[in-house]
C-alpha cells in the first residue's frame, strides 16, 4: 500500500476509504504540473472543493508539490467525484495584465 496525504487548505483530508485512482503530472518546463483524484462516493456525502482551492499531495512522505483545484466533476452510478488541480494558477497570475515602469 502507497502512504500519501492529500490536504486541501492546509487541511489533512483521509481519502483511503474513498480513493480510486490518484495521477500526479511532473510536466517538463515551464508546463503546470497536475493532479488527478478519483474518488468513490456512494454515500453521496464528501464534501465538493471549490474551485480555485489549495490541494497538497505527498507520496510516501515526500512533498509532491501545491496545487490549485481547477476542475470537480462529479458522474454516476456508482457516484465517483473527480478533482483535478494544476500546479500553478493559470488563470490569475499568467493571465492578469501586468505594467512596468523604467
Amino acid at each position: 500500500m502507497i502512504n500519501y496525504q492529500v490536504k486541501i487548505n492546509s487541511q489533512l483530508i483521509d481519502f483511503s476509504r474513498h480513493l480510486i485512482s490518484l495521477e500526479l503530472t511532473d510536466e517538463a518546463g515551464i508546463k503546470s504540473d497536475s493532479v488527478t483524484l478519483k474518488l468513490s462516493d456512494p454515500e453521496g456525502n464528501l464534501p465538493i472543493p471549490a474551485k480555485g482551492t489549495k490541494l497538497s499531495v505527498a507520496i510516501q512522505n515526500i512533498h509532491m508539490g501545491d496545487f490549485i483545484i481547477d476542475e470537480v466533476s462529479l458522474s454516476g452510478p456508482p457516484n465517483q467525484m473527480t478533482i483535478q488541480a494544476k500546479g500553478a494558477n493559470l488563470r490569475d497570475q499568467l493571465r492578469s495584465p501586468k505594467s512596468r515602469s523604467w
